[in-house]
């Protein structure tokens, strides 16, 4: 009689390895990314995925080649600027970068007299590219600004849709970037009406939601209380939070120009359905940052602001005593209530860029250090992620998705 036991010793051998394959697929299977974080280096955009503890995974293929400086990604497609050319690549679901789809010639177009391509901003769709383009003399004195907005279309091709000229903030420095509100119909930055050294002030923008061009629109501001009627707000920055609340960067001088300086302080102010802004903040209110807010940037949620500097404020000759390091610090924003203190100084390491994903992670990049930092952020905590932060030598741009 045939042996039945090569048989039997075979099917348990089977059964044996199926059950250890698939616990060992089970095991190895490696979660899906809760962010796409991409790194402008000198060699190309590394591309890093960001595990839910905020652990980041360089991914393959990088560094991707890429012209220019990366300006966005709506995850179709990314966005590079060249001195006057934009780039589209195509995008992959991981977030790879593949080849290039399109290229448009912004010298061809209104508004490019006033310098080549800088602050660039996608809208919340993803379906519209504002480029600023400004240029101002060595002295300072104002030459022009404007905005350029173009259509991003299914294959990638870019449309140019119109050029809204504007006014340049010489006392603030390099151009404030445009922030868009969360109901994708307002825009606002930073601008100097009258062309000199007396008072920089929120400008504002309506998008048209039908081309999505970006014009130039009559915003009615109300400020809060000053110390008396002497002294006059002076805004340096602004950010949306995704509903109708913007925070601004702002501080006091009395009897414009050229007067004494107060503290830097931190305002909250709502928009109504015209895009005027309104706050019920006072002095008395508002937050002194320890982190002088060179770089603003709300949480998806809207409920954290976070600020940084790359400069040391304290020691130069560029306003009040004590008006900030470097660094970086997170407040509690509130919508129409005044915002409120939330971290000490995170880290005095200079910070050029701050970015959050929509999973409790803020990132900040120093330029002068090459060091990414990562922390994991919610309203009642904040935790460095693990490996952070991060040596990337070279990094100038950070972009996250």
């Amino acid at each position: 009689m045939t042996s039945r036991l090569p048989y039997l010793f075979c099917l348990a051998a089977a059964v044996f390895s199926h059950a250890a394959l698939a616990q060992f697929t089970a095991a190895t299977t490696v979660p899906a990314p809760v962010a796409q974080v991409y790194v402008q280096t000198p060699h190309g955009v590394n591309l890093y995925n960001t595990s839910s503890t905020g652990k980041l995974t360089l991914a393959p293929g990088s560094p991707f080649k890429t012209i220019g400086l990366m300006v966005g990604t709506n995850g179709k497609y990314f966005i590079s600027n060249g001195t006057n050319v934009v780039h589209v690549y195509a995008a992959s679901s991981t977030g790879a970068i593949g080849k290039e789809v399109s290229t448009i010639n912004t010298a061809l177009y209104a508004g490019a007299e006033c310098g080549t391509t800088g602050p660039t901003l996608l809208d919340h769709t993803g379906g519209s590219l504002y480029i600023q383009h400004d240029n101002a003399s060595s002295s300072g004195s104002y030459v022009c600004s404007a905005f350029q907005s173009f259509r991003i279309g299914s294959t990638g091709q870019l449309t140019y849709v119109g050029t809204t000229k504007t006014f340049i903030d010489l006392h603030v420095g390099p151009p404030t970037p445009l922030t868009i509100i969360g109901r994708n119909n307002f825009a606002y930055d930073i601008a100097d009406p009258n062309i000199g050294y007396d008072g920089s002030v929120i400008q504002g923008f309506k998008r048209n939601g039908t081309t999505g061009s970006l014009d130039e629109w009559n915003v009615l501001v109300s400020n809060p209380s000053t110390f008396d009627a002497s002294w006059f707000w002076m805004q340096y920055g602004v950010t949306a939070d995704p509903t109708n609340h913007v925070a601004v960067f702002e501080i006091q001088e009395q009897g414009l120009p050229y007067g004494p300086y107060a503290h830097p302080q931190l305002a909250s102010y709502t928009m109504d359905p015209s895009g005027n802004l309104t706050s019920t903040n006072t002095y008395k209110n508002m937050p002194v940052p320890l982190v002088y807010p060179q770089v603003m940037n709300m949480s998806p949620s809207g409920k954290l602001l976070a600020i940084a500097s790359a400069t040391d404020y304290t020691s130069c000759n560029c306003g009040p005593t004590n008006s900030g390091t470097s660094g970086l610090q997170v407040f509690h924003f509130n919508g129409a209530n005044p915002i409120t203190r939330y971290s000490a100084t995170l880290t005095k390491t200079p910070i050029d860029s701050i970015r959050w994903d929509k999973a409790n992670h803020l990132y900040a990049l120093s330029f002068s250090t090459g060091k990414l930092f990562v922390y994991t952020v919610t309203p009642t905590s904040i935790t460095p992620a693990p490996g952070s932060p991060y040596l990337i030598r070279g990094a100038t741009g950070l972009l996250v998705r």
